[in-house]
């Protein structure tokens, strides 16, 4: 498996090379059996990018996503998505993508299904 030249990517870009490469590359020092330090060690980031988001592309507009086209426009804005999972507030529970009834392209999917390859690998 190729190795990840994490000083030549950006930020940005590590959790899309992550995935596409090997998770347990990434240099943040986490041992592949510590899902909660990778956790721990991940939230302050995730949060950070959503609140990014939110305020330099979200802006307060309104927002729609089309899963069939596999895009999401905040305003006149349009950008590519990967459908990940949903998660139910009413019931408290999360479903991966790949095992929505909903038959959605494989397009959308590519994402969370090399993310469930890599797991089913690993386990």
């Amino acid at each position: 498996m190729e190795k990840i030249n994490w000083n030549k990517i950006k930020t940005a870009q590590i959790c899309t090379a992550a995935i596409k490469k090997n998770l347990f590359d990434c240099p943040i020092g986490i041992k592949p059996d510590s899902w909660f330090e990778l956790y721990s060690a991940a939230l302050g980031k995730m949060t950070a990018n959503q609140e990014n988001c939110s305020e330099f592309v979200v802006k307060g507009r309104d927002w729609n996503a089309d899963l069939s086209a596999g895009i999401i426009t905040f305003g006149s804005d349009v950008f590519p998505i990967q459908f990940i999972g949903s998660e139910s507030t009413s019931s408290g529970t999360w479903l991966w993508s790949w095992e929505n009834v909903n038959g959605f392209n494989d397009n959308i999917l590519s994402l969370a299904n090399s993310t469930k390859a890599i797991g089913e690998m690993r386990h």
